[in-house]
């Protein structure tokens, strides 16, 4: 299920969160580029993908946060997710009740 976020020179990126610090090593990358009118609950610093371009995003790690064996792993953009949705049809989708005639329909196009 691929969230999007839209980065700073206007290109969708695959993102999870609404931020970039608890799935990436922004805060190590760029310690300086959080946002300063987005805080969290308690007024944590939150670094957000639009003040970033995808060559800044590409730098960071996005997958280490998650299992060390997926240490390095590059955030994707839209195309990037959807080529390789297009070479490994079926990979990584969640059929949901009441989408499956929508994801036949999507796939024949």
């Amino acid at each position: 299920e691929p969230d999007l976020a839209v980065s700073k020179d206007g290109v969708l990126v695959c993102l999870h969160d609404d931020t970039l610090e608890r799935t990436t090593n922004v805060e190590e990358i760029f310690p300086t580029r959080f946002s300063p009118d987005l805080k969290g609950r308690n007024g944590e610093k939150r670094w957000v993908a639009n003040d970033f371009t995808v060559a800044e995003l590409k730098r960071l790690d996005a997958g280490n946060w998650f299992d060390a064996k997926f240490a390095g792993a590059q955030m994707p953009t839209w195309d990037e997710m959807l080529a390789r949705v297009q070479q490994h049809p079926g990979a990584g989708v969640q059929r949901r009740q009441g989408l499956d005639a929508q994801a036949t329909h999507m796939k024949h196009r």
